[in-house]
């Protein structure tokens, strides 16, 4: 217990806020700054890295992973914008080949992504000197041969991946066959199980999510933890009005899920309902204030900040905003 506990203090202080930096990052995707874009790249691999060593500990990190997994499933949303901040297809195509990327590393195939999911490619290249290349190779040697994690928990994070970007271009019957390859290793996992159900669910095989999602209730510790598992997964593939319904049931079953809070924001954000989501971030940021849970606060206060800036509320508005305000708009510029 005290070995756990450890680990997680000191994750605290390197990934977690390496995790609020690429908050801020791929909240600026869009300035085609190319620097920075491989910038999130390298951020994304020593991040990966950090979770899977610290989970395979049994460190608590479920505030990290569900940070880390609402910053993949942004920058999903955004590949298309991020492939030409880097250059374009063939640029990224480029940097990836230089470089020795850790197994499984989708987000250095994101123009693969964009490319299924648009069906088009953009042409520009962008040179990186070799010295990043030769450290980026010695990073991923050091992790292959000193920390690599066991076969299982590796089959595990390359099935999510891989059904998570196979869900996201709507190719579910390949998704499937993926998260049963990750199941087949580690058959009770209730992240893979959640996965399947949710896959089957899009199908429309309805009785056959149910009895899935039944049997990950009994696996998880509640039914808070089940409904905030599955609205996220439904989150970082776009299906927003699921993760919606999913962040309320989570809510329902415990009114002071901050956590489930943040969720129901991100949700209504990505619908357009902004004033909404700023009304439920800051809730989130209340009730993680209570319990002092700070990874949860920086987490809302960055998308809250992002999202005033974005929307044109006023900074005023937004900082004492409580659950029953509402922002008050910017004055036009004339």
């Amino acid at each position: 217990m005290v070995e756990t506990m450890n680990s997680s203090q000191t994750h605290t202080g390197g990934v977690g806020s390496q995790l609020d930096d690429l908050d801020v990052l791929i909240s600026r995707i869009g300035t085609k700054d190319s620097q920075q874009a491989f910038q999130i790249l390298r951020l994304m691999d020593a991040i990966d890295i950090q979770i899977k060593q610290l989970e395979e500990r049994g460190a608590n990190i479920r505030a990290e992973a569900g940070q880390y997994e609402s910053a993949c499933g942004a920058l999903r949303r955004q590949a298309e914008a991020f492939v030409r901040d880097a250059g374009g297809a063939e640029a990224l195509r480029a940097e990836r080949e230089k470089r020795a990327t850790l197994e499984g590393a989708w987000w250095w195939r994101l123009d693969e992504f964009v490319a299924e999911k648009r069906k088009s490619s953009l042409l520009r290249t962008v040179k990186w000197g070799s010295a990043i290349v030769i450290v980026a190779g010695l990073l991923v040697a050091v992790y292959l041969i000193f920390f690599a994690p066991s076969p299982a928990t590796m089959a595990r994070y390359q099935a999510i991946d891989k059904t998570t970007l196979l869900a996201n271009s709507k190719n579910y019957a390949e998704a499937l066959v993926a998260i049963q390859q990750g199941l087949e290793a580690a058959p009770d996992d209730p992240d893979l199980l959640i996965w399947k159900g949710i896959i089957y669910s899009l199908q429309g095989n309805v009785q056959q999510a149910a009895d899935i999602f039944d049997k990950v209730k009994g696996l998880v510790p509640g039914l808070e933890d089940f409904y905030l598992r599955r609205a996220q997964n439904y989150l970082s593939i776009g299906e927003d009005e699921q993760a919606e319904k999913d962040a309320q049931a989570a809510i329902q079953v415990n009114p002071k899920s901050g956590r489930g809070y943040y969720i129901l924001g991100s949700a209504q954000e990505n619908a357009g309902d902004s004033q909404s989501a700023l009304k439920n971030y800051q809730t989130a940021i209340d009730l993680a204030t209570e319990v002092d849970d700070s990874s949860l606060i920086v987490e809302a206060k960055v998308k809250m900040g992002y999202l005033i800036q974005g929307a044109g509320f006023a900074p005023s508005g937004a900082a004492t905003l409580s659950a029953g305000e509402t922002p008050t708009p910017k004055a036009a510029t004339p």
